[in-house]
């Protein structure tokens, strides 16, 4: 029996699908059931019985198909347009279930979804307006990507580690902003590596990078900027031409994170390299 299962995977019993396997006959149903005090309402969630139709055709040998309508069901609940009251919607029953099928017949263009993380204190203290959010949002938009999320949140390990994986959970790039300085309360790399579970790594080159713009500028060059030359052990370094610490992008079980330092003379045309290069070619890296 695959209900329980299913209801823990799905996250409701209006996309929970089940399947009662036999030795010699086999039966699937919705775990909502007839549900018969939405009768007539027209408000019952269909995914349900189209995740259900789903385990039948796999379990016929049509993986193809089943995959299929998996993903089209899938593609119309992200798209958030055409989804009943439980997720948020005002669709009905019909119109959700024909947009499913629709999109089995014509699967719609997808764009990638983005979250957008601002991590500093002095933004949640109201000291700065955040409009690196702003001006990401819309270059995003104006690539092609969408953005889904704006997240704020303080200098802390913890809240910066929730905010992550609060992001990664709800869309496939997390773009964060901020916390990559030489400073005690600059942790985002430090968080990063926590939420995917990489250690740090010291890279020379980036170090020698950073000893020489010091060095053009007539500035000291101090122990604490080495912090600035550690990233997670997967990571893609990303070169600053206008300032000391290099972003980084890394490959969470097929998501990406790229990360940005905070001043915005540095973070915008590190981005607008990354709408030409990297971002467009979400699987390069």
């Amino acid at each position: 029996i695959l209900s329980d299962l299913a209801a823990g995977i799905m996250g409701g019993l209006g996309l929970a699908p089940s399947a009662n396997i036999g030795m010699q006959y086999s039966y699937f149903e919705p775990v909502h059931g007839s549900a018969p005090h939405m009768a007539g309402q027209g408000r019952a969630n269909p995914a349900a019985l189209f995740f259900t139709v789903a385990l039948l055709l796999n379990h016929l040998g049509y993986q193809q198909a089943a995959a299929q309508l998996k993903q089209a069901v899938r593609a119309v609940i992200l798209c958030r347009q055409s989804v009943t009251p439980d997720l948020g919607g005002s669709a009905s029953t019909q119109t959700m279930a024909q947009a499913i099928l629709t999109e089995m017949a014509t699967p719609a263009p997808r764009h990638q979804r983005v979250s957008i993380l601002c991590i500093g204190d002095e933004l949640l203290r109201g000291e700065y307006i955040n409009s690196n959010a702003s001006e990401f949002s819309q270059r995003l938009q104006q690539a092609g990507y969408q953005v889904e999320h704006h997240v704020v949140c303080g200098d802390q390990s913890a809240a910066i580690c929730h905010a992550i994986d609060l992001c990664l959970g709800h869309t496939d790039i997390v773009l964060i902003n901020g916390g990559l300085g030489p400073t005690s309360d600059d942790i985002t790399r430090e968080a990063i590596a926590t939420s995917i579970k990489q250690p740090l790594y010291f890279d020379q080159s980036t170090w020698e990078a950073i000893q020489a713009r010091l060095q053009r500028f007539n500035l000291a060059i101090h122990p604490s900027n080495r912090r600035q030359a550690l990233f997670p052990h997967s990571a893609h370094i990303l070169p600053n031409p206008n300032g000391s610490a290099a972003g980084f992008c890394v490959t969470w079980q097929n998501k990406k994170i790229y990360a940005l330092p905070g001043p915005a003379q540095e973070c915008l045309p590190m981005l607008d390299t990354l709408l030409t290069t990297l971002l467009l070619n979400h699987t390069a890296n």
